[in-house]
């Protein structure tokens, strides 16, 4: 697969819940290593992490290990969006995906895509001339990923190496990468981490647009 231009615009929709920075991990370390392998697909608008809380809000009192992930965050370029907690692991998921009824299949069946909002605006403008960037690795997001890249939209998955499994039948048409190393190792290494290579088949979505 080609290398997009640095003409892309980019953005990264990562989700806190499902792929969270390792307790004994350096946020700082993680926010530079997506930002640079963010970087390598173009130039990078805007990176959303979607996040959990018990009242839709950053804690008031948070620990020093927050508050530090936090300032990392925001050192980094990272918009956080709190989601209010209903104590369930998908809540971040379901904040980053709304339902869309503009897709069906070739053979006329009807089918409901749920599309991360943000990308629904991405897609009306321009969608050749953007790359999104989902970290998460929900399976939930399979149909979305087929979709916008049905419409021209350059999609990468990050994702940990279960979800990876799940999601192989993706890797001949979007880029897939491991959380958290491929992360660590594009913070290392500004070049970035090359694809993951998998060996899963690939079975494409067909979609047509009104």
């Amino acid at each position: 697969m080609a290398e997009p231009t640095q003409e892309r615009e980019v953005t990264v929709y990562w989700d806190l819940e499902n792929c969270a920075v390792p307790r004994d991990g350096d946020c700082a370390t993680f926010c530079q290593g997506l930002r640079r392998l963010a970087q390598r697909f173009g130039e990078v608008v805007t990176i959303v992490a979607y996040l959990g809380t018990v009242d839709g809000k950053l804690p008031q009192f948070p620990s020093s290990r927050e508050q530090r992930k936090w300032q990392a965050l925001k050192d980094y370029g990272v918009r956080i969006k709190c989601i209010k907690r209903s104590g369930r692991r998908e809540d971040a998921d379901r904040a980053m995906i709304s339902e869309s009824p503009r897709y069906s299949f070739k053979n006329g069946q009807p089918l409901t895509a749920s599309l991360p909002a943000d990308m629904i605006l991405s897609m009306e403008d321009a969608p050749c001339n953007k790359t999104a960037i989902l970290v998460s690795g929900d399976r939930d997001f399979t149909l979305p990923v087929s979709a916008c890249t049905a419409k021209g939209m350059s999609v990468v998955l990050i994702a940990d190496e279960r979800a990876l499994g799940r999601l192989g039948h993706l890797s001949q048409a979007v880029r897939l990468f491991a959380w958290p190393v491929d992360v660590v190792e594009a913070a290392r290494n500004p070049v970035g981490p090359a694809s993951v290579p998998h060996q899963y088949p690939f079975k494409p979505l067909f979609y047509s647009f009104d």
